[in-house]
């Protein structure tokens, strides 16, 4: 069984889908630093300092992100310290533009490939959104939201990968007894409403016009190409996913 879009796909580009990769990759790494940047400075109003202030606490966060290239870190550090601070726009802007093009280089130099990179940074921003991978790769994460926990799905997903993140799901399900509900909205789903029908879901297509209007609002830059496909939801109670899916 195969979970990836249907449609004829023309022939590919070698080049061209390498490009597309890392201009995709830039776009994704360029609006995950905006919000943390912009979140800085939100944290920052009623600090003497604002650029000192945002310096220590990327300083600090960067500590993690970069483990063990801490020249990477220092460079960076060096290149924020050296941008003028006019207002909050135009630093956030410099500040975005100075990490995202020091940290391209650094992929670039160090012979990561598309894969590993695209992984990391899935598994990056799951951890800095308080959101949980469900498989190896962060194709599949959770969030949670009082008694439902939510399984966000995005490109890639294969039956070894969605077996892996079901197993997760119920290790998050068992774990934790608040949860009521397991829900999904996905192209996928909208893809496979039977498969999951089959497998207890409650599946339907999503044709409230509001509510496809914020999915394809909050959608990420790699997923904009979904914006315009058929989405559904899929929810089961905690009780019946139990049931159904927990081990003899």
């Amino acid at each position: 069984m195969s979970f990836t879009d249907p449609r004829p796909k023309a022939p590919r580009d070698a080049n061209a889908d390498a490009e597309a990769a890392n201009e995709s990759l830039k776009q994704q790494m360029m609006s995950f630093l905006h919000g943390k940047i912009e979140g800085l400075l939100q944290e920052a109003a009623d600090q003497p300092d604002k650029k000192r202030f945002v310096i220590d606490k990327f300083t600090a966060s960067g500590k993690t992100w970069f483990k063990d290239r801490e020249e990477l870190l220092n460079s960076i550090i060096a290149k924020i310290e050296a941008i003028q601070y006019d207002n909050d726009a135009q630093f956030e802007k410099d500040v975005v533009s100075e990490l995202t093009n020091s940290i391209l280089e650094y992929i670039r130099v160090s012979g990561y490939s598309t894969e590993e990179v695209f992984r990391n940074f899935r598994i990056l921003r799951n951890e800095q959104n308080e959101e949980a991978p469900l498989d190896k790769n962060a194709i599949t994460y959770s969030s949670r939201y009082e008694n439902v926990v939510e399984v966000h799905i995005t490109k890639g997903l294969t039956p070894d990968l969605f077996k892996e993140m079901m197993s997760n799901l119920l290790q998050t399900v068992q774990e934790n007894e608040e949860i009521e509900i397991i829900r999904m909205k996905s192209w996928v789903v909208a893809n496979k409403l039977n498969f999951f029908r089959k497998l207890g879901f409650d599946a339907n297509e999503i044709t409230d016009e509001k509510e496809l209007k914020i999915i394809r609002e909050n959608l990420d830059e790699s997923m904009r190409d979904k914006a315009n496909v058929p989405w559904a939801e899929a929810h089961m109670s905690r009780d019946e996913f139990l049931k159904r899916f927990s081990k003899p």
